[in-house]
């Protein structure tokens, strides 16, 4: 049966360049294949994803009228607490969940309510001890991919550490709350794959991630501790050609769950290229291939191609619930 490889990307803290070579090889076999992968190495805190994920679980306990005063829009962005939305909401597919950016808006900062500053606080940081493991990730891509340019990827996701520089990547903190009644199995995130660039993925020990392999069976995603799951979005299987596919995956009820009757957190960075640059299929493992965009080939802004798949999926999900 299929399973998710797990590479140890601590070997690019070298120069070596088989070190290098090997990980890129190893990504790349990986994300071609299932289009999932476990980085272990990563260099992320074990500290920082302990307190996102105590400062999660805290501020989704408050009561609900708190946790719906915490939204906060500036021009367009919006920034807080997402709870429970009734025309999306069938049986057991309910979830809460919070969103940052990782450079919010100083007016959003300004306003945050002494409840949810914790959990901000513990979000950000996150986002920004990621942000190494995000840029070096995008450099084995560089190598998977053949390509000339060193900072292909990096250089068109600016807005990870830029304020000025417009750019829809997320973090998002989710819990999925038991109920009672749940039967192990019984789904409760619909079957989908990510819209972005690449995700990564932490959650808890309970379990209840699955992906669908190449030949069409569910294969359990579980934590595995001091690692990161990391899998390809739309935005990626369009940009390398179809190489690296965004794999469907869902949330199911696991048996742990339901024996010790808790709820299930986990947190997504959904990260994605910077609003203005110009995608299109690049083409992998040519000679010298820069990256550049063939003048034959029709590109696409990465906020048109956000938009397109946000209207379709959004325009599924609503007539599903009616």
């Amino acid at each position: 049966m299929a399973s998710i490889p797990v590479v140890d990307i601590g070997l690019t803290e070298q120069s070596n360049e088989c070190d290098w070579s090997k990980v890129a090889k190893e990504v790349d076999d990986a994300l071609s294949g299932i289009g999932f992968v476990y980085l272990k190495g990563h260099g992320i805190p074990e500290k920082t994803l302990e307190n996102a994920f105590d400062q999660s679980k805290k501020f989704f306990e408050l009561d609900l009228q708190i946790k719906d005063a915490c939204v906060y829009s500036v021009e367009g962005s919006t920034f807080g607490y997402n709870g429970r939305d009734p025309k999306l909401t069938i049986g057991n597919k309910y979830r809460e969940s919070f969103n940052v950016t990782p450079n919010p808006d100083g007016k959003i900062l300004e306003a945050l309510d002494t409840n949810v500053e914790p959990l901000v606080s513990s979000l950000l940081q996150l986002a920004k001890d990621s942000q190494p493991t995000i840029l070096r990730l995008l450099s084995i891509f560089v190598k998977s991919l053949q390509l000339e340019t060193e900072d292909y990827f990096s250089k068109r996701c600016i807005g990870l550490t830029d304020t000025s520089v417009l750019n829809l990547t997320r973090l998002k903190t989710n819990i999925y709350p038991y109920l009672e009644g749940m039967e192990a199995g019984t789904e409760r995130c619909s079957t989908h794959a990510d819209f972005g660039l690449i995700t990564f993925l932490w959650q808890d020990v309970g379990g209840g991630l699955e992906v669908l392999t190449g030949d069409g069976k569910w294969i359990s995603a579980p934590c595995i501790p001091g690692t990161i799951l990391v899998n390809s979005g739309n935005l990626l299987s369009f940009w390398s050609g179809g190489r690296y596919p965004a794999t469907i995956h869902r949330v199911g009820v696991s048996e742990h769950e339901i024996e010790h009757k808790l709820s299930r957190q986990s947190m997504a960075y959904f990260v994605i290229p910077d609003d203005e640059v110009l995608i299109a299929p690049l083409l992998p493992h040519h000679p010298n291939y820069t990256g550049e965009i063939p003048a034959s080939v029709q590109a696409v802004t990465v906020q048109e191609y956000m938009k397109k798949q946000l209207e379709t999926v959004y325009n599924q999900l609503s007539s599903s619930a009616t």
